[in-house]
């Protein structure tokens, strides 16, 4: 059986970071704001941290099943039905590596937003949605 840190770090995160990563986009896009923000270590800190855990992970996990279950888990929150009893079984460096990875996928949002043009006229995502 699952207790609560597992949920909340195998259910509720993958949900929250969806939400964000899509208000984080829409709001990014609005390029009426000149000013770049800083993301020097914020970066350099989230892509250290995946690649040590995902070295250690490599080193210190049996690989073969690695992307079965990441295959079922990624199935269980698309289906919004995720298998408890499965997640209750990975690793804490599992859980660590998701988080570095979730941390450096959000520190590319500004990079992505910034590359959404048609031509020569940037498109304002929240003007065009309301």
């Amino acid at each position: 059986m699952m207790n609560m840190v597992d949920i909340i770090l195998w259910v509720i995160v993958p949900y929250l970071m969806v939400a964000i990563v899509v208000m984080s986009f829409i709001w990014r896009c609005d390029f009426s704001n000149n000013e770049k923000p800083k993301r020097g270590f914020k970066l350099k800190g989230s892509l250290i941290g995946f690649l040590i855990s995902g070295l250690l992970l490599f080193l210190s996990a049996d690989m073969s099943n690695i992307f079965s279950l990441l295959y079922e888990w990624l199935y269980g929150l698309l289906t919004l039905n995720p298998n408890m009893d499965q997640l209750a079984t990975y690793p804490l460096l599992y859980i660590i590596h998701w988080i570095f990875g979730s941390l450096l996928i959000m520190n590319f949002l500004e990079t992505i937003a910034s590359k959404v043009k048609i031509g020569r006229k940037r498109i304002y995502i929240i003007e065009k949605l309301s």
